[in-house]
């Protein structure tokens, strides 16, 4: 397993133990990564939104079902950029929207979600 990593191709190595189980479905958009059953997930039903930016958080899993995150994943739709915040609010793991097919799926699920919540508290990053 390489050690070091860059941008959201890192995704799996960092994200955390969740706090919640869900199975996929109930609003989930999931990508399964080719070769592997591990999915991330973000939940099209929660998508909150601010001007052209758009935030869900991560659900990461398998097909046993997947697990939220502290992790939001925030993508400017107007610039094409995403952004990993953690509970803190620091922002990293920055990246295109087509750096990877996984940044790729999640970024284009949550551009086009339909009903999203407005959030103020969502700042440009």
């Amino acid at each position: 397993m390489k050690t070091t990593c860059m941008g959201l191709a890192c995704l799996y190595a960092i994200l955390a133990t969740s706090t919640a189980s869900f199975a996929a479905g109930n609003g989930l958009a999931c990508f399964e990564a080719p070769g592997t059953r591990a999915m991330t997930c973000i939940n099209e039903r929660s998508v909150h939104s601010n001007g052209n930016l758009r935030a869900s958080y991560l659900f990461t899993g398998g097909p046993n079902g997947v697990t939220q995150t502290e992790y939001l994943m925030i993508a400017d739709c107007a610039r094409s950029v995403t952004v990993l915040q953690d509970k803190l609010g620091v922002n990293f793991g920055g990246g295109l929207f087509d750096s990877t097919k996984m940044n790729a799926a999640l970024s284009k699920w949550l551009c086009e979600a339909k009903q999203t919540k407005p959030d103020p508290r969502l700042k440009q990053f």
